[in-house]
């Protein structure tokens, strides 16, 4: 507010002037806005993530300069918030940053009437209202001091896409009965934008579901984008293929239609089902085994068949017809015609079930004699799939073998008992039992000496190794177990190194035979202790069997097979031997058990090898060596372990010596004539089991030479003779055949000159005593020339007449030719000189010309590659990038000809993109034909890119087009993922959530790639990390998200994808991190100390994907299973909690405890765990009878429940009587310790001199942890007998007198009543006995 005075003079023409003061005050200010912009300003709906703009000018109407500063109410300018705030699953809170808006400029002078353009702009991530007042405050003049002279209240509502969808899960269901056709399903869908601002969306559905219009055709290619106005309403429908798959089994197919907008990123989702039903059937097996049974028995099996389907079953069983083809495989006796009808049988053979019915199928089995059946069962259901059912069955007799029948123990000691051990083997297919008849007459505990003892006199032998089958089940499950929690622990290690398949197979049959051996051992140690309790401790002769017995514990071999060995090769095998024990061991081999066996080992005696350390022994196989005949050898080496068990190791080999077969036995080639040749083939075949290695020599007839030829005669023709052409050749003529390779042998017969050839195919084979032999007949034939007629006679001429002719006709089957008047000929000798020879024999081989036919050559040049190589970008790809529609981008392409020819070629480029194929969007320059010359001749192309409208992500090719050939060049774009930005949403602490992006490679050329792990810690992580994309194909990323702390906002940008050849791939992660919700409920827990208490919580999968959650359980005493599987849609699936407290809780003081279930889905489940732990219980009662002046001790167990040693005090209080007289004793020793985690028996002494009955309660007491455990015992003492027998003798009415000598054990002096039933007998009626 400014007053303003002023005087106004006014002046008339012949009067006087008048002065009039003039004066105002002045309100607001002098700039001007052309827009309505306050006092307040509503920007109306935006979409979040989306800017919205308002534009204005200001103007200064006054006459002063003004100097303008805008800035937000609480003092924050608008520039300070330049970043926009974190995204946020939270609605209806507002933005952490004060300012959504920008202004821009913030600091603006205008002089008078000066205009300035302003641009207000605001954004926000999360859909809300926003609204914000800004101030304008201004130097005015020369005025040094801001006065405000504007404020606007700015309002915007930012708004996400909002779709009314008719239903969120269509679900389709058909029933296909007998005879009923499958057809096309369909259901409506509405979408209606319920938001204020119109919508462009995309929707995508995956086979079998089909997105159709309401007329149920299929929506044509351009009708997506949709857009829908405000409150506009769009029709659809969905269709269901009830026939996508071919089989008749019951199908459920469940696929997202996703809803996308290109306004926003957010995303709807509508969950489509599709159900097929047919009539099935549910068996409970597929394979029915009776196993072995007795000859000429029955055996009947049964099989549980439910209708799982809604509809009514029919079916019918019948057996399969190429199982009646020799269905049966008998064993020692002569085959006999049965059908399989004759073996097997099922009841009932037809049937209807209706749905939701079980009923029991019978199978039988008819065991005649010795016979092996295995056949296929077959249940064919009406207007429903088939099932099989394999079953088998052997039938045979019992066998045994004693591999011994007469016992030698020799001389031995009449007081000593000596063992000796008789195998009993069952050498049959079928288990027994067995009884011995006569086993004697002592114990096992106490033999008698001289005295035959049986042990065990009964039993069962299974068949085979049939003990091994159960142990062999348990360790198999024990290992599973253990291998499972080590995937689930370390899954990325797994990930990054993958062994090779062979490798995994191998380790896993060592730690199955390792895991047998341990549990084999355990097994029988278990036994033996048995046994050792069961025996008197003084007898020391048998705690020595025991311990003898302890180290023969039978064990399953090792298997070292060689396999095939030509008896001329030495193979050898690097065995490891691992202590897989927790203490060192020392072991040897014998190695005298391999003399003269082929076999040997190179093992030094090894002592104290660590625990998990490794010993490497070589095997070797000479079967040389040992003159070893063909066929197996089976040698069994022991290793010792010294005060451990023997292991044994079956070596295996096969001698086997090398051989072939031929094809043919005989090669008899036709006439041929001299200076041409023939060939014949011949085939060699290794069908053994070992490599053959062959050659081929040729044997011609020797022809004898006369030894009484003059010396230089003779020698000439031995000269000749070594000279002589080989007029059979062999090749090749020599190789190498695997097991079961073949090859072919050419063998050309070329004749010298006319006679007959024999020769003889001499075939030899390395280390092998087999020689081949093949006859090789041939006959060669000489041109001859025959005239007609032989003789030719002219009559008499006169001198210059002109002659007369005659005429003769040659025959021969080659041609001929005149040296002195044919030309042709020489031509033909100078081009036959200029080519090569094809063999060792100098001689070319062509084939034959008829008589007059000229001689035809083949011209032969050498092509030339054509190689046009981009050089500039590396990986030929060029990326254009993103461009705004007007844009133009031009990338410069090298090309280089490499090839040693010059090249004339064009370039086009090919797409099926319709926006691509518009005149001026993407082309070439220069575009005519380019000539390059030979080796590395270069030239640019330029690539000019200007889109005229919006275009998807594309790939075009760049191709090359030469004399007719067509190849492609280079490529637009390579490799991409399908989004760039991930949103996890919010996410529990220690919960994590997962989502997938997929990379594409569009190109032409595979690429490796890598991401920059670094960058995703520590609240993100992705798998794989690393690999290989091939052309055109698809590489799945799992994203995690695991956040670390809380967070309203976790947000990391361009997180890098390393490409090999090209720019990096940037992903942007963001989320957010809550609390651990409230605790769902309190499990309470009530026992006694050291006692087990459980508690079920019922856990359930609401998604469409497995689950395996990883419960995180705090609390000193609670455990449960480390890992829960849930199927996908799994209801109520039972997790148990166990409470086993080892200390008592107060009442002031209970266990506190929780469990946390970080579900798959970001949330998670917690639980509280409260726990009272009582006093415990008696450990147990003792009841005892114990005879009067007699010492008893008793062992009482006492457990140690912790993991370290344990002192405990021991308190004996009697309950009966209350106070223990002098007469009687009840002591043992006032502390025992006992180990941890272990047993120990305190030994309690009791001595009563007077009968009754004590009662007393045993405490064990730790003064460390004031835990304890308590036993109750009780002595009932009872008369002792008579001490021992006074006799006395006397004659009759004589007196006779004895003294009886009484001990006082007591500290104090005793009275003794004493009482005598015999009147003849008096003695004192009371005495006491001093101390």
């Amino acid at each position: 507010m400014k007053q303003f005075k002023d005087e106004v003079v006014l002046l008339i023409e012949n009067s006087r002037a008048y002065v009039i003061p003039v004066q105002a005050v002045g309100i607001g200010t002098t700039i001007v806005i052309d827009k309505p912009f306050g006092p307040e300003l509503n920007l109306g709906p935006c979409f979040s993530l989306d800017p919205c703009s308002y534009r204005f000018k200001m103007t200064n109407k006054g006459r002063r300069t003004h100097l303008l500063y805008w800035r937000a109410e609480g003092g924050t300018t608008l520039q300070q918030c330049n970043r926009l705030p974190p995204i946020s699953n939270t609605k209806g809170k507002v933005s952490s940053c004060g300012a959504v808006f920008t202004l821009q400029p913030l600091r603006t002078e205008l002089m008078p009437g000066q205009t300035a353009e302003m641009v207000l702009e605001g954004s926000c991530r999360t859909p809300q209202v926003v609204k914000e007042k800004l101030l304008c405050h201004a130097i005015v003049g020369k005025e040094g001091v801001k006065n405000l002279i504007m404020q606007v209240d700015v309002t915007c509502e930012f708004i996400a896409p909002a779709l009314q969808i008719s239903t969120r899960e269509i679900t389709f269901r058909v029933e296909k009965h007998p005879g009923d056709v499958l057809t096309l399903q369909y259901k409506p869908l509405s979408l209606k934008n319920v938001c204020s601002l119109p919508l462009s969306m995309v929707l995508a559905l995956e086979q079998p579901f089909c997105i159709c219009t309401v007329d149920q055709q299929p929506l044509p290619a351009n009708a997506q984008p949709m857009k829908l106005r405000s409150g506009e309403e769009l029709q659809l429908c969905v269709r269901f293929n009830p026939a996508y798959e071919k089989d008749l089994l019951i199908q459920a197919a469940e696929k997202a239609l996703k809803i996308k907008f290109l306004e926003h990123p957010h995303e709807e989702q509508v969950t489509v089902r599709g159900e097929v039903y047919f009539p099935n059937l549910q068996l409970q097996t597929t394979a029915v085994d009776f196993g072995c049974i007795l000859n000429n028995t029955k055996d009947v099996r049964y099989m549980e068949m439910t209708n799982c389907s809604p509809l009514v079953v029919r079916y019918h069983w019948s057996f399969l017809k190429d199982s009646q083809v020799n269905p049966v495989r008998f064993m020692e006796t002569e085959p006999l015609a049965l059908g399989v009808e004759e073996v097997f049988d099922i009841l009932p053979l037809h049937g209807e079930l209706q749905p939701g019915q079980s009923q029991h199928v019978a199978f039988s089995f008819f065991g005649h004699a010795n016979t092996v059946t295995q056949v296929r069962a077959l249940c064919r259901v009406e207007g429903g799939p088939s099932y099989e059912v394999a079953l088998r069955g052997e039938a045979s007799h019992i066998s045994y073998l004693l591999d011994t029948s007469e016992i030698d123990c020799g001389l031995q000691m009449f007081n000593k008992v000596t063992e000796a051990a008789v195998t009993l083997q069952n050498s049959g297919r079928l288990g027994f039992a067995f009884v011995v008849l006569s086993p004697g007459t002592g114990t096992a505990a106490s033999p008698l000496p001289g005295v035959p003892l049986v042990m065990p006199n009964t039993g069962y032998v299974g068949p085979g190794n049939a003990k091994y089958e159960k142990i062999l089940e348990k360790a198999k499950e024990k290992l599973d177990k253990g291998s499972q929690r080590d995937e689930a622990i370390a899954l990325g290690d797994a990930a990054a190194a993958k062994p090779h398949m062979d490798d995994l197979g191998t380790m896993w049959d060592a730690q199955l035979q390792m895991q047998m051996e341990e549990m084999l051992i355990e097994e029988h140690a278990l036994e033996q202790q048995k046994a050792l309790t069961s025996c008197p401790p003084e007898d020391t002769a048998f705690h020595q069997r025991v311990h003898q017995r302890l180290l023969k514990a039978e064990l399953p071999e090792y298997i070292l097979d060689f396999g095939y060995v030509a008896p001329g090769d030495i193979h050898t095998h690097i065995v490891k031997i691992t202590n897989t024990g927790h203490y060192p061991a020392s072991f040897h081999a014998d190695g005298y058990v391999l003399y003269n066996t082929g076999f040997s080992v190179c093992l030094d005696r090894v002592k104290l090898l660590p625990y998990r350390e490794t010993k490497t022994c070589e095997v070797r196989f000479d079967p040389q060596s040992a003159s070893l005949p063909l066929g197996k050898v089976d040698v069994v080496l022991p290793i010792e372990v010294t005060r451990g068990p023997t292991f044994q190791v079956l070596l295996r080999a096969i001698v086997a010596e090398p051989s072939l077969c031929l094809s043919r036995d005989r090669l008899e080639f036709s006439a041929v004539q001299c200076g041409q040749c023939q060939e014949e083939t011949i085939q060699l075949h290794n069908t053994f089991q070992v490599p053959c290695k062959w050659s081929i020599s040729m044997n011609a007839p020797v022809k004898e030479v006369d030894k009484h030829l003059p010396r230089s005669e003779h020698e000439k023709l031995l000269e000749e003779m070594k000279c002589a052409p080989c007029v059979f050749e062999v090749l090749p003529s020599a190789g190498s055949l695997a097991p079961g390779e073949q090859c072919h042998v050419q063998v050309r017969f070329s004749p010298m000159e006319e006679k007959c050839y024999r020769g003889e195919l001499q075939i030899q084979i390395c280390q092998s005593s087999q020689r081949l032999q093949v006859p090789v007949l041939g006959r060669g034939l000489e041109s001859r020339l025959e005239f007609s007629p032989a003789e030719l006679e002219l009559g008499p001429l006169l001198p210059q007449s002109h002659g007369e002719e005659g005429t003769a006709v040659a025959k021969t089957p080659c041609e001929v030719y005149s040296l002195e008047f044919d030309q042709q000929h020489l031509a033909e000798e100078q081009l036959l000189q200029t080519l090569k020879d094809d063999n060792s024999h100098n001689s070319l081989l062509l084939p034959p010309c008829a008589p007059g036919e000229k001689l035809t050559v083949e011209a032969q040049e050498r092509g030339i590659k054509m190689k046009v190589d981009v050089v500039d970008p590396p990986g030929k790809v060029v990326k254009l990038g993103n461009l705004c529609i007007g844009q133009t981008v031009k990338k410069i392409v090298t090309i280089a000809n490499n090839s040693a020819a010059p090249l004339a070629f064009k370039l086009r480029v090919t797409s099926t993109v319709p926006e691509l194929q518009e005149a001026g969007v993407l082309c070439l320059k220069p575009s005519k034909e380019l000539k390059l010359k030979p080796r590395g001749d270069t030239c640019k192309v330029e690539v000019t890119f200007s889109p005229k409208r919006r275009i998807q992500p594309f790939t075009a090719e760049v191709l090359l087009e030469c004399r007719g050939l067509v190849r492609s060049l280079f490529v637009g774009s390579l490799v991409s993922l399908d989004q760039d930005h991930l949103s996890f949403g919010a996410v529990v602490q220690q919960s994590y959530k997962c989502q997938r992006v997929v990379m594409r490679n569009a190109g032409d050329t595979g690429v490796r790639f890598m991401w920059d792990m670094e960058s995703f810690k520590p609240d993100f992580s992705i798998s794989p990390v690393k690999g290989y994309i091939s052309p055109g194909m698809d590489v799945p990323f799992v994203v995690t998200f695991r956040p670390s702390k809380l967070s309203q906002a976790v947000q990391y940008e361009g997180l890098r994808c390393f490409i090999q050849g090209s720019e990096p791939l940037r992903l942007t992660l963001a989320g957010s991190c809550v609390g651990v919700p409230d605790t769902k409920e309190t499990l309470t827990f009530t026992c006694n100390v050291r006692e087990r208490q459980s508690q079920t919580i019922l856990l359930s999968n609401p998604s469409s994907e497995a689950w395996t959650l990883q419960p995180i359980i705090e609390g000193k005493y609670w455990k449960g299973p480390e890992f829960i599987h849930l199927e996908a849609r799994q209801k109520e699936k039972a997790y148990q909690v166990t409470y086993r407290p080892l200390t008592m809780s107060s009442e002031n003081k209970k266990h506190q405890g929780s469990i946390f279930f970080p579900l798959l889905d970001g949330t998670g489940l917690h639980y509280h765990l409260e726990r009272t732990a009582e006093a415990p219980r008696c450990s147990g009662a003792i009841s005892r009878q114990v005879p009067c002046r007699n010492s008893h001790t008793e062992l009482i167990p006492v457990s140690n429940w912790l993991h370290r040693p344990q002192r405990f005090l021991v308190v004996i209080d009697m309950l009966k009587p209350e106070n223990l007289e002098s007469s009687s004793v009840l002591q043992g020793c006032s502390y025992i310790d006992v180990p941890s985690s272990a047993k120990k028996d305190y030994e309690l002494t009791f001595l009563s001199y007077k009968e009754g009955v004590f009662s007393a309660k045993v405490t064990f007491l730790s003064e460390t942890t004031g835990e304890y455990l308590f036993h109750m015992v009780t002595f009932k003492v009872m008369a002792s007998g008579p001490i021992g027998t006074v006799k006395m003798s006397t004659a009759v009415r004589q007196r006779v007198s004895s003294t009886i000598k009484v001990d006082n054990p007591l500290p104090v002096p005793v009275t003794f009543d004493i009482n005598c039933e015999v009147p003849d007998v008096n003695v004192p009626q009371h005495f006491t006995v001093p101390v």
